[in-house]
This record gives structure tokens, C-alpha cells and sequence, in this order.
């Protein structure tokens, strides 16, 4: 079991709401500097992260909307908005893919905000395994996490992100995919024969003992299941 995971890098600098920390009764307060470092996930719940405040405190599962990355923010979506799906398990891999880092991506956030997009930025991707979600083509979905240009983060999946590459991504172009349905094997029975995978050839024993560098006595040849003597 994972549940936790180290931000790729080791870290990244931010801010925490602080009512997230210090109660309710702080909501006016100002942001508080913490060093993001720790991702949680638990099933049937939003993502936590694990900060260590710039008074040497560390906080642990703060939810994605108690997080900024910019000194002030005007107007904070709720986390609905921000994180489409909660975990799916407790197992999941945190990766920061080279050729995605720090692109630029047009986010479509999710309900109450559903009709609006934000532009943001990549920073990482969890990815789930070894639960009856994440394992069904069609239900298996990843959490990109997001920089959004409002200061906050959001973790969407591939269907909710445009991404931009000035040299290669094309926007005019209309998006016309479907859901995975499929699972794909390399190895299946009915498309290859078991006599595929072994030494075996047409002329049966003869290249199994070769592979082993053996040979048979001398005066004895087998053939085709057939005694030459």
C-alpha cells in the first residue's frame, strides 16, 4: 500500500489558505509560505498534500483548494472545480513527465464551474493502479496536477485538458476520440501457437539440443518423430 507519495523534485513552494491550518477563524488571515512535498491519496476522498509551514510546522493532508501557488488570490473556486474524480485506492505512482513539464494547458474545470476554462500549467500526474477502477479500461482516469493561472491547483484528467506545444499542437484541428473499452494482450492462444515459444522447428529435435549445444550420439537420427539408423 503507497497512500503517500513524495511532490517529483522533492518539493515546490506555495501557500496555504490559512484556515486550512489555523481554524475557521483565520479565513481573513493572510497566506501562509509552506514547501509542498507530500502528496496523499485515500479512497473515496479529494487529494491531500503535506506541507512544512515557514514556522517549521508540518501539516499534513491539506486539500487541493487550501493550496496556492501565488501570494494572493481574489476569487478561490471551490474544490469540486478544481478536482473532477476523488481517489480511486490507496496505490497510485506520482510521475512528472519530462516532455510535459511546466507546458502550458487550457483546463476545463469541473461542476459548479463546468461551463468555464483556465489556463495552467503542468506540474505532475498521479496515476492509480491495483483497484477495480483503475483497472477497467473505461473507469481508469489520472489526476494531472495543475497550476491555474487564479493561483490555485486543480487535478483533472485527459478529457478535461487542451495542451499547448507551439511547434507541434494544432487547436483548429477538432477533437474526435472515444473511451477505451479494451484491454490488450501480447500473449493469448489464439493467436499463437504454443510451438511458437519453444526451440522446436520442423526439424523438432535437433534445434531444441543445438539451443543447448548438444548433439545426439553419432549413428542416430530422429527426423520427424522417425529412427535413422
Amino acid at each position: 500500500m503507497v497512500m503517500n507519495a513524495d511532490w517529483p523534485g522533492t518539493h515546490r513552494y506555495g501557500y496555504v489558505r490559512p484556515q486550512f491550518v489555523q481554524g475557521l477563524s483565520a479565513a481573513m488571515g493572510p497566506l501562509i509560505p509552506c514547501a509542498i512535498f507530500g502528496i496523499c491519496s485515500v479512497p473515496g476522498r479529494a487529494l491531500t498534500f503535506h506541507v512544512l509551514l515557514e514556522n517549521g510546522a508540518q501539516y499534513a493532508r491539506v486539500p487541493l483548494h487550501g493550496l496556492t501557488h501565488l501570494e494572493q488570490i481574489d476569487h478561490p473556486l471551490p474544490l469540486p472545480a478544481l478536482q473532477a474524480w476523488d481517489c480511486f485506492g490507496y496505490d497510485m505512482a506520482v510521475h512528472r513527465y519530462a516532455y510535459l513539464a511546466e507546458r502550458d494547458v487550457e483546463v476545463r474545470l469541473s461542476e459548479p464551474c463546468a461551463s468555464q476554462t483556465m489556463v495552467g500549467q503542468y506540474c505532475c500526474t498521479v496515476d492509480w493502479y491495483d483497484n477495480g477502477y483503475s483497472d477497467t479500461p473505461d473507469q481508469h482516469k489520472c489526476a494531472h496536477i495543475i497550476a491555474l493561472e487564479n493561483g490555485q491547483f486543480a487535478a483533472m484528467p485527459n478529457n478535461r485538458l487542451r495542451w499547448y506545444d507551439a511547434s507541434f499542437t494544432d487547436w483548429r484541428l477538432p477533437i474526435r476520440l472515444s473511451v477505451n473499452t479494451r484491454i490488450h494482450y501480447a500473449e493469448r492462444l489464439g493467436l499463437r501457437s504454443p510451438k511458437h515459444t519453444s526451440h522446436e522447428d520442423e526439424h523438432g529435435k535437433d534445434s531444441r539440443m543445438a539451443a543447448q549445444g548438444r548433439t545426439e550420439p553419432e549413428g542416430r537420427i530422429e527426423r520427424l518423430g522417425e529412427s535413422v539408423i
